[in-house]
């Protein structure tokens, strides 16, 4: 039970972004699964893991806030959102996930 205390995720489609993330293991933590698309990453979420670490732009059908409230819903796991992009889009989006 302690690795699960450790346990991480990332889901990112940047492969050097997630390498980046990875810094995490710096922290403590190991990486269990990375995903590149939402729909691996909600295949993944069987894997018992403490924190996901989301991108909110990524390719596929769902970008990561839709992938984090199905998460979320299904499985009441949270998510912590990273992304470089800016736009308001995504930070309105982001507002109401909290909110709800």
């Amino acid at each position: 039970h302690d690795t699960v205390d450790r346990a991480a995720a990332i889901v990112e489609d940047d492969l050097l972004v997630a390498t980046e993330m990875e810094a995490l293991c710096d922290a403590g933590f190991m990486f269990v699964a990375i995903a590149t698309i939402g729909k691996e990453a909600l295949r993944l979420a069987q894997t018992e893991t403490l924190i996901w670490v989301m991108e909110i732009r990524i390719a596929g059908e769902r970008d990561g806030i839709d992938t984090a409230v199905e998460l979320f819903r299904s499985q009441g796991i949270r998510c912590i959102f990273a992304s470089a992009d800016p736009t308001r889009l995504y930070q309105s989006k982001t507002r109401n996930f909290i909110q709800s």
